[in-house]
């Protein structure tokens, strides 16, 4: 939530700005945990993940036997 401040005017006249139930942090188990401010979009949670991905292991077949292998791993026929 935004703009929920209230002006207090203390005893010798000058104006002060304090912020009303507006938390930055949440106490859990003794720690200050971070609070997000304000929801994020569908766009910027994507783009966020994009590197968040699963990448394909790199094969290469057995000279031997022409099964797939890592490369520079013992194939299962005993070839390298």
């Amino acid at each position: 939530r935004r703009g929920l401040y209230q002006i207090e005017e203390p005893s010798n006249g000058s104006s002060v700005r304090k912020a009303e139930g507006i938390q930055n942090t949440r106490r859990l188990g003794g720690v200050n945990m971070a609070v997000q401010q304000r929801r994020n979009s569908k766009t910027r949670r994507n783009k966020r993940r994009t590197h968040f991905k699963l990448a394909a292991p790199t094969l290469v077949k057995c000279p031997a036997c022409g099964e797939y292998k890592l490369p520079h791993h013992a194939c299962a026929c005993g070839a390298k």
